[in-house]
């Protein structure tokens, strides 16, 4: 184990408007207490709502308010909600020397994160800067009804393909992989950035990379396919590739965010 005063870890959880995810998965809150609960002398969780207008942030402090400190709850306006925005609403003295950004439909199990804290407790020069999860689509909840899981074998294959081509070959990462970062990095990537909006975790990856060696951890973070059932996952699934593309050939972050919303090209700005 991990032996230090301060924690080594910060895990940033960002959410706008998640009343309906969290009444409907209700155990999700108490789990993040038990992890806590099991790494507490080296995790640090903060929750951070970008300005929800529904009850999100009233069931954050009906559910974490009586816990002991290391679980700390931000809430703030953002003029345009998104994760990049929330994350920016989070003090700098709130960071460990690592900080972890993690949506509120991704869980880590106890197995994936010893394996961090395990690669963030070697010396400076091993120690990874910034570095990402494969990830895993497990149902939350019933999610998943008996039928839609003929959609979970397209699932498996996106995850391939997102996993081994696009992390582990193409070092490209988004929110939902967990991203961690040293908290000079975070700071001057994601607290002092200029981008703002949509795709801004791919814009941030691809700067990083052309800088920094991308970690790839082995254990996979586990990811809800609520937004992916939303609409249907073939659709879902073509949305995503059309995004890629648009962004191979320069198309604008607007178009790209019309196209992921299921805009004709026609009506993309």
């Amino acid at each position: 184990m991990i032996d230090q005063e301060r924690p080594s870890l910060t895990i940033v959880i960002p959410l706008y408007n998640e009343e309906d995810y969290l009444r409907a998965n209700p155990s999700l809150l108490r789990t993040w207490q038990k992890l806590h609960k099991e790494f507490q002398k080296h995790i640090r969780i903060v929750f951070c709502d970008g300005g929800s207008s529904d009850q999100t942030f009233s069931l954050l402090t009906e559910t974490l308010n009586d816990h002991k400190k290391g679980i700390e709850l931000i809430r703030g306006e953002v003029p345009k909600p998104s994760v990049l925005s929330s994350l920016k609403l989070v003090p700098l003295t709130s960071l460990s020397p690592t900080v972890m950004v993690c949506p509120i439909d991704c869980f880590l199990s106890q197995e994936a994160l010893s394996q961090l804290l395990f690669n963030l407790k070697k010396g400076e020069k091993d120690r990874p800067k910034v570095g990402a999860f494969p990830k895993t689509y497990k149902p939350f909840s019933r999610e998943l009804g008996a039928s839609r899981l003929a959609g979970l074998f397209l699932l498996r294959a996106q995850e391939y393909w997102l996993n081994h081509w696009c992390l582990k070959r193409g070092r490209l990462f988004v929110w939902t992989n967990g991203p961690f970062f040293d908290r000079e990095l975070f700071r001057k990537l994601i607290i002092e950035t200029s981008l703002e909006g949509f795709l801004a975790d791919i814009f941030i990856s691809q700067k990083i990379k052309n800088e920094e060696e991308i970690f790839v951890m082995k254990e996979r973070i586990m990811v809800s396919p609520r937004r992916y059932l939303r609409h249907g996952v073939l659709t879902q699934i073509f949305r995503n590739l059309r995004v890629l593309l648009g962004l191979r050939i320069g198309h604008s972050s607007k178009k790209l965010e019309g196209y992921y919303k299921g805009e004709s090209a026609r009506d993309c700005p």
